[in-house]
C-alpha cells in the first residue's frame, strides 16, 4: 500500500500548497483586468452618456467616485498578489 492511497488527504493538500504561487498569481491579474475594465467603463459612461441621463449630478458623481476607488483598490490589490507570487516562486 503505498502513501497516496493510504493518505488521499494530504495528498490533495500537498498539492493545492504546491500550486498557490500560481493562483495567487492568476488572481492578481484576474483583479487587476476587472480593475482596468470597472474604469474604462466609468470613461466611456462618463464621455458617452447623453447629459440628459447625468442630470442628477449628485448621485452620478457618487457612483462614478465609487466606480473608480473600487476599480483602483483592484488594481492594488491584484498587484500586490501577483508581486506577492513572483517573490514566493524567486525563494
Amino acid at each position: 500500500m503505498t502513501e497516496e492511497t493510504r493518505d488521499p488527504k494530504s495528498n490533495a493538500v500537498e498539492r493545492a500548497t504546491m500550486d498557490a504561487p500560481a493562483r495567487r498569481r492568476q488572481t492578481g491579474q484576474a483583479l487587476v483586468l476587472v480593475g482596468v475594465l470597472l474604469l474604462a467603463f466609468d470613461l466611456l459612461a462618463v464621455t458617452f452618456v447623453p447629459s440628459d441621463i447625468r442630470a442628477g449630478h449628485l448621485f452620478w458623481t457618487t457612483v462614478f467616485a465609487a466606480d473608480v476607488v473600487v476599480a483602483i483598490s483592484l488594481i492594488v490589490i491584484g498587484s500586490m498578489q501577483k508581486e506577492k507570487a513572483k517573490s514566493r516562486l524567486n525563494v
